[in-house]
């Protein structure tokens, strides 16, 4: 298999036929190339599933993966690409805003360029303006924290290795963060502008909640990619600044009541600098635990060093070891 196309849905009925046939049009384009269509339906609660199945009946390119209930679009894609066959893979939204005519252009940049991802950019988005701005904000602060030149970090068109896809770990909403796990693991990452195209049916899957779920979710990967593996180097510099603001507090206040400027007793100041020292003292007991805890599960400390192809063959021929 040369390419597995991968679409999420969840409650999209009126889109499904109109996109399987778009889809189907630009797949057979595509010369010398054996493809799939793999739908995965996230418990839609309408005909949605029913409507896919009748496609994958008349045609043997459709599969169909259905959830019995709705585990979110980052469950789909994995399921998506951990089911896959194609050496590459291609995602796109179920609501037919992405124009699969893009796929050419994805999988001409990614062969052009030998790279591991290739990301739609929506320049001329067609969505409501909160959402636009939204998005743009999101963007911006995307690419100061991690440094990146991507403009359109949450576009469901995407181009992926298979090798690539099926080493990433999503849940919950890392799904929009996968150009930004895929730049922090090491993989060629670049981006090309694509067509978006106004919803012609059903609602977007978009909400005001989703506002005050992105933060939780941006310090969520932040963490993955910075301090996954050196976890007191975040949590010791919290704990450090904490206890030292404490320490600072309860310093000036004590050489106050030594001076007898004034009582301590009453103070609220005391009381916060004692909660600071505290939870200084937490927070770095934490990163330690972590520590141990990261430690304990790579084995220990003293391990043999793995040897590089070329000396392990040598160590094989002549019996002898290698230091």
């Amino acid at each position: 298999m040369d390419l597995s196309i991968i679409l999420p849905i969840k409650n999209e009925s009126p889109n499904i036929e109109p996109l399987y046939h778009e889809i189907t049009a630009v797949a057979l384009n595509l010369s010398n190339t054996s493809y799939e269509i793999l739908f995965i339906d996230d418990g839609s609660t309408d005909d949605s599933y029913k409507k896919i199945s009748q496609i994958a009946r008349s045609d043997h390119h459709v599969k169909v993966i259905g959830f019995r209930r709705g585990l979110g679009k980052a469950a789909a894609l994995s399921e998506g690409f951990r089911q896959a066959h194609g050496e590459l893979l291609i995602t796109m939204d179920g609501d037919g805003q992405d124009d699969p005519k893009d796929m050419v252009h994805l999988l001409r940049k990614m062969e052009q360029e030998d790279l591991d991802l290739v990301s739609g950019w929506k320049i001329d988005r067609k969505d409501p303006w909160p959402r636009i701005l939204w998005s743009r904000i999101f963007n911006i602060i995307l690419r100061y924290i991690f440094n990146t030149d991507l403009h359109d970090m949450n576009c469901g068109m995407k181009a992926y290795r298979s090798s690539m896809a099926k080493e990433l770990h999503l849940y919950g909403d890392l799904h929009r963060f996968i150009a930004v796990l895929a730049v922090c693991s090491g993989y060629s990452v670049a981006e090309v502008p694509v067509n978006h195209r106004p919803r012609r049916y059903g609602r977007s899957k978009y909400g005001i909640s989703r506002i005050f779920v992105a933060p939780m979710d941006l310090i969520t990967v932040l963490f993955l990619t910075h301090f996954l593996v050196r976890p007191l180097h975040l949590f010791g510099v919290l704990g450090s600044l904490s206890g030292a603001a404490g320490f600072a507090l309860c310093s000036y206040l004590a050489a106050g009541w030594i001076a007898k400027w004034w009582h301590i007793g009453d103070r609220p100041l005391i009381f916060l600098g004692i909660l600071l020292l505290i939870l200084g003292v937490q927070l770095v007991s934490i990163g330690l635990v972590c520590e141990m805890t990261i430690r304990a599960a790579s084995g220990p400390l003293h391990t043999k060093p793995a040897l590089r192809p070329d000396l392990e063959e040598q160590d094989h021929d002549d019996g002898k070891g290698q230091v």
